[in-house]
């Protein structure tokens, strides 16, 4: 088994690099994209866009060459020491041809995104593996009104910027999936409406484990 190549932790007052990979929204609604930025700001960090994050064609946020270039440009830079997306959407996949794996091996740091940039995570662990985060967007957890979910804030830091081990991971005390309209700016008049969780539900029985789930080195140097 290849030997794991593990991204090194966040400290406060890094730069963080972020792209677009797929759809354009950070573009069409820079708005709710800066608020986002701004959370991350407010947490220490500093921010760096990709050349073509705000960019618009059609679906996607420029061309996959164009996407692709932001991606490899962050890795290349030594002053970004994490990349994170701005959104998913359905076009990650356009980048695979384009990503330089040669050059992500030889720089590794954190990339995290969910939903379609999943695509890429999993590209990059299958490729290289080297650890990547299926985690918060800076547009849809970021820029929640008026702030950060405290539940979002305490894994985000117990994962990327603490050391100690992560430990048990407790379900959240309330979730939402309520949808407020960003192009009218709805989302910033109001906070979604919260439901109680009352724990984890399994859909199917069975058995499963994580390999050093709780030893801090198996995820960040």
């Amino acid at each position: 088994m290849n030997q794991l190549i593990k991204p090194t932790h966040l400290n406060i007052g890094d730069t963080i690099g972020v792209i677009s990979p797929s759809a354009p929204m950070a573009g069409l609604v820079k708005r709710r994209a800066e608020q986002g930025i701004n959370m991350l700001k407010t947490l220490g960090f500093n921010v760096r866009i990709g050349h073509n994050a705000y960019k618009v064609s059609k679906y996607t946020a420029g061309s996959a060459l164009e996407r692709a270039a932001d991606i490899n440009d962050f890795f290349k830079d030594r002053e970004i020491k994490a990349i994170f997306s701005f959104i998913g959407g359905n076009h990650s996949n356009q980048l695979l041809n384009y990503l330089n794996f040669d050059l992500i091996r030889k720089n590794p740091k954190i990339i995290m995104g969910y939903s379609d940039v999943t695509v890429l995570l999993m590209a990059i662990y299958s490729r290289l593996h080297m650890v990547t985060f299926y985690g918060p967007a800076i547009m849809t957890q970021f820029a929640e009104h008026p702030k950060l979910n405290s539940y979002t804030k305490e894994y985000f830091e117990k994962t990327l910027v603490k050391t100690d081990p992560v430990g048990n991971i407790k379900p959240s005390s309330k979730w939402t999936d309520e949808v407020l309209d960003w192009f009218s700016g709805e989302d910033t008049k109001k906070s979604r409406k919260m439901r109680i969780n009352h724990g984890w539900k399994w859909l199917k029985g069975g058995m499963f484990f994580f390999i050093n789930a709780f030893k801090r080195n198996a995820f960040l140097a």
